[in-house]
């Protein structure tokens, strides 16, 4: 796809890369022998986080409704989709929505697409009536106080740094929006790779959800958190 973004931000292949390991691993899980298929009256939910333009969301959408759809047996049927994007910069959401409409070319069947101005955190209880099976973020990768802002660039800071909350809040919005059984994926950067390590984060402690590196690249690892069914 031919995404459209601003001039003062532009998506890196983390994003990419991101999406891809998420479709390849959502795909697996479906396709074990212990979990039933989906059906086409079956709606998957995905929400992304700290949005941008939507390249995340959408990425993972595409590749996994492709996953799919060549999967697909007489037994099973690709189910509905229904894709969320919450994301705190206004400017984003016009390119969020052009991206959104290019979706029909790819024939996904798309119940709707709703895009929420915001702190994910003010939004977390709301979310929490209607969870997800699978929510994604690229969030920023630095701690405002460790790293110097630009005075350039204001717009920027809010997408490279932490300005607005810190990563144990967003694990908590995972942990709290998603269904049980449902995984979310997040990139973070080896900076912060105490943070989701039980030893050195209390926190986790706290919450259902099971924290898993599952992929490492670059300065970043892909870290998956799983909802744990409660009993």
């Amino acid at each position: 796809m031919n995404y459209h973004q601003p001039d003062f931000y532009h998506f890196t292949e983390d994003s990419i890369i991101l999406a891809a390991h998420v479709s390849d691993i959502l795909t697996k899980i479906i396709t074990k022998k212990n979990n039933p298929p989906y059906s086409s009256s079956y709606i998957f939910s995905i929400l992304d986080v700290c949005a941008g333009c939507g390249i995340v969301g959408i990425e993972t959408l595409i590749k996994f409704h492709s996953s799919q759809a060549q999967t697909t047996t007489q037994f099973s049927q690709v189910p509905t989709f229904k894709l969320d994007f919450i994301e705190l910069l206004f400017d984003f959401h016009p390119f969020i929505e052009k991206n959104v409409q290019q979706l029909p070319n790819y024939n996904i069947n798309l119940q709707s697409t709703v895009c929420i101005l915001g702190l994910f955190q003010e939004v977390m209880i709301a979310n929490k009536k209607t969870p997800y099976d699978c929510i994604v973020a690229n969030p920023p990768y630095f701690i405002a106080n460790k790293n110097r802002l630009s005075k350039l660039n204001p717009k920027k800071n809010n997408c490279r740094f932490f300005l607005n909350g810190n990563l144990n809040d967003l694990i908590l919005f995972f942990d709290n929006c998603l269904k049980e059984n449902g995984n979310g994926f997040f990139l973070c950067h080896k900076d912060n790779i105490d943070l989701i390590q039980t030893k050195k984060n209390p926190m986790l402690n706290k919450i259902s959800s099971k924290l898993e590196i599952v992929k490492s690249f670059n300065d970043v690892n892909i870290v998956c958190i799983h909802k744990s069914i409660v009993d």
